[in-house]
């Protein structure tokens, strides 16, 4: 049976259409509006933070022949994004390598997010036609998401968040699709009935490669896909085994070639930790500066207009159940990831990791098509009219109570930030990132490099003779810009652990950014990169005795030793021990633990 079509009430009153042949342009406008708008700002905001250049490092390492790594003869994933690194690296290579790759970054992120926002409206819209719903379509979910100010800076940054709010968004729409094709009617026409889904699952599973916290709307989605239309064991059995194809070949991949489970970001940022204090204050920052508590009771507001027996119960209970949770899921699984990333401690950048969860759970309403009894068209209407007017004042006036070169208990607007170091409205390029001391840093240790010594060059400046065949070696905080200016041959020790096997191993240190709170004492630096000398302290003995120790030494076979078939199989077979592996700080206290 079909569901039955939710005709609009007779107080309901009729639409006006502005058209042309037949053409509603003022409901074209409403569509194009947000996703013009969207996409001018994410133009005047265009950047490119120094974590993405990171990813940049990793692809810059790709081409000069060193591998998938961010150092030459470390294979360490310092990279989050596998998904996002791989569809750089592939269009630096359709442009034939012509193009900055900063620019990359902008070029294929400002689609995307166009991209996202049209998937939201056109998701939110296909289920609410397939319900019947005839009438003109008012932006209200995708309102709000276009109005923060955070969106706008995320929209480009060189960072994976476009393409994690394109496949957000396109999934959503594909299943809301599945929902009409099976279910919908529209002026009482039967809907079709869906095709039995083989590249949907493959393109939910990929959500995982695009960010490994993306892992739990991977299992909504997939929830969502048998509710719609995969009714059997078997298929689901078969739709999961396709989810899992891509990830799963990617993780033994992984075990074989970097020997761990998981990123070595995600080690460096104790992804499974709680930080409780900290995440609270990430999401006030969030939701006071914006006061996200009037568009999210009006867009409750907006929800309650819309049809309450969207699809008629009692004729299929399994469209309503359908329904319920292709509606439900966003918002539940946007509600569980937003309590995740409060737990763990949120973020250093300004928003960033609770823009994904908030689209997510207004993908539903990305827009409304009011209709009904007069009551909850009054609702719609003051809910709209009061979107309207919070949207006008957020884009206008609200934003972060700090200033560029400030933060606020750890948390910083990222984008002002960066524009303020390198002196640049729009820093995209290393050259517009030249008046930053990382870069300037970094293109002195390319000259260095140049010279051909053997050297290792410490925080503070100081140069220490380093092994032969070292080639030069620096220790570095910011080391995405920096690494990128300094080139493939030199060294970059990343004392907090994003890109530096050990560093990820060792204890947090209280009081820095989150994501940020590994920092590798200088002992274990010099132990690693410099021979023995006489009159050597205490601390710097036993560093280089517990780096010769089972655990570390098995870790630095896993990670410079030449991948032949055998160092694949005892990579794979020690991936576990070395993903839960921890180190002591102190280099005393770990020779006593490890050796």
């Amino acid at each position: 049976m079909h569901a039955a079509v939710d005709q609009p009430a007779d107080d309901a009153p009729r639409r006006r259409t502005l058209s042309l042949q037949g053409t509603d342009w003022v409901q074209v406008a409403l569509y194009v509006a947000p996703v013009a708008f969207l996409v001018a700002m994410a133009w005047t905001h265009r950047w490119v933070a120094d974590d993405a250049f990171i990813d940049l490092r990793t692809i810059q390492q790709l081409e000069a022949g060193h591998g998938l790594v961010f150092n030459a003869g470390e294979r360490i994933e310092s990279f989050t994004s596998a998904a996002w690194v791989a569809l750089l690296a592939l269009a630096h290579q359709l442009t034939l390598r012509r193009v900055d790759p900063s620019w990359l970054t902008v070029m294929l992120s400002i689609p995307l997010m166009a991209l996202a926002v049209v998937a939201a409206l056109a998701g939110s819209v296909r289920w609410q036609r397939a319900c019947g719903r005839t009438q003109r379509a008012w932006p209200a979910g995708v309102l709000v998401v276009v109005a923060l100010p955070p969106m706008w800076d995320f929209a480009t940054s060189g960072l994976e968040s476009a393409l994690v709010f394109a496949w957000l968004g396109g999934v959503f729409w594909a299943l809301s699709s599945r929902f009409a094709d099976r279910w919908g009617t529209v002026g009482g026409e039967p809907g079709r009935s869906a095709a039995r889904p083989v590249l949907l699952p493959v393109v939910i599973g990929l959500g995982v490669l695009i960010r490994p916290d993306l892992g739990l709307f991977c299992l909504a989605f997939l929830v969502m896909l048998w509710s719609l239309s995969v009714p059997s064991w078997r298929g689901r059995l078969a739709s999961l085994a396709w989810a899992a194809a891509v990830p799963g070949a990617y993780l033994v991949f992984r075990m074989g070639y970097y020997g761990v489970l998981v990123p070595n970001t995600a080690i460096a940022k104790n992804a499974t930790d709680a930080d409780l204090a900290a995440g609270l204050r990430y999401l006030s920052d969030f939701i006071g500066p914006y006061v996200l508590v009037i568009p999210l009771a009006l867009l409750g507001l907006a929800a309650s207009a819309l049809p309450r027996r969207a699809v008629d119960a009692g004729r299929d209970p399994a469209a309503r159940r359908a329904l319920v949770v292709l509606l439900g899921a966003p918002v539940a699984t946007g509600v569980v990831q937003v309590l995740y990333v409060t737990r763990v401690g949120g973020d250093f950048m300004h928003a960033r990791f609770l823009l994904p969860p908030l689209f997510a759970m207004l993908l539903p309403i990305g827009v409304i098509v009011p209709g009904g009894p007069a009551r909850e068209l009054r609702y719609a209407r003051v809910a709209l009219i009061g979107l309207a007017a919070w949207a006008l004042v957020c884009v206008v006036a609200l934003r972060p109570p700090y200033e560029a070169n400030e933060s606020a208990q750890g948390i910083v607007a990222e984008r002002l930030f960066w524009s303020f170091v390198t002196a640049s409205d729009h820093p995209v390029t290393l050259d517009d990132w030249a008046g930053a001391p990382l870069v300037q840093q970094g293109r002195a240790l390319r000259a260095l490099a140049a010279e051909g010594r053997d050297v290792l060059v410490l925080s503070d400046g100081r140069q220490l003779p380093a092994r032969p065949g070292t080639g030069v070696a620096a220790v570095a905080g910011n080391m995405g810009a920096l690494s990128v200016a300094a080139g493939p041959d030199v060294t970059i020790i990343d004392v907090h652990g994003l890109a530096d096997a050990l560093a990820a191993r060792t204890e947090r240190v209280p009081g820095q950014y989150v994501g940020h709170e590994k920092v590798l004492p200088e002992d274990w630096v010099v132990a690693r990169f410099t021979l023995p000398a006489p009159g050597e302290g205490a601390a710097l003995t036993a560093a280089r005795r517990a780096l010769g120790c089972a655990d570390l030494a098995d870790l630095e076979a896993a990670v410079e030793s030449p991948l032949t078939v055998d160092r694949v199989a005892r990579n794979i077979e020690g991936a576990v021990a070395r993903t839960t592996l921890r180190v002591p700080r102190d280099p005393q206290q770990a020779e006593a633990a490890l050796c």
